[in-house]
């Protein structure tokens, strides 16, 4: 199984520094501290709400397969599509979006979803330990 997560969880891994340096370019261009601390501050509680969103549909489960977490974070349909929008938008609309919190839509997007794909990955054994899921493989 590692064959086909590896490389899944090793884009996610990437898109995620991608978006990151993304970032890191809008907080160099924000027009204050604040603005570019709320930035910062908005994209991780994001996260943290998708996170908590995806593992609470696994909560009443008392058995799952090794890998349905992780499959849930890493290929969502939905939230790729809304990822390759997002990267769309970036490249073509960014020098039509002229201002910052327009161009901060986009890079919310893209590192919500792949900081949640890889935390997801990270912390689904974690998840099946803590409320005692088992594991079925």
């Amino acid at each position: 199984m590692g064959l086909v997560i590896g490389p899944i969880f090793l884009f996610w891994l990437t898109m995620t520094i991608y978006s990151s340096v993304i970032g890191y370019t809008l907080l160099n261009s924000a027009p204050s501290l604040l603005s570019g601390g709320l930035l910062a501050l908005f994209s991780l509680l994001i996260a943290a709400c998708y996170l908590i969103y995806g593992f609470s549909t696994f909560k009443t489960h008392k058995s799952l397969g090794a890998f349905d977490i992780i499959f849930y974070f890493i290929l969502n349909k939905y939230t790729f599509i809304m990822f390759v929008v997002a990267v769309l938008v970036q490249w073509f609309a960014g020098n039509i979006l002229n201002s910052f919190m327009l161009k901060s839509i986009p890079f919310i997007a893209m590192f919500t979803i792949s900081l949640s794909a890889v935390m997801g990955v990270v912390l689904s054994e974690s998840f099946m330990d803590k409320f005692n899921i088992k594991r079925t493989y």
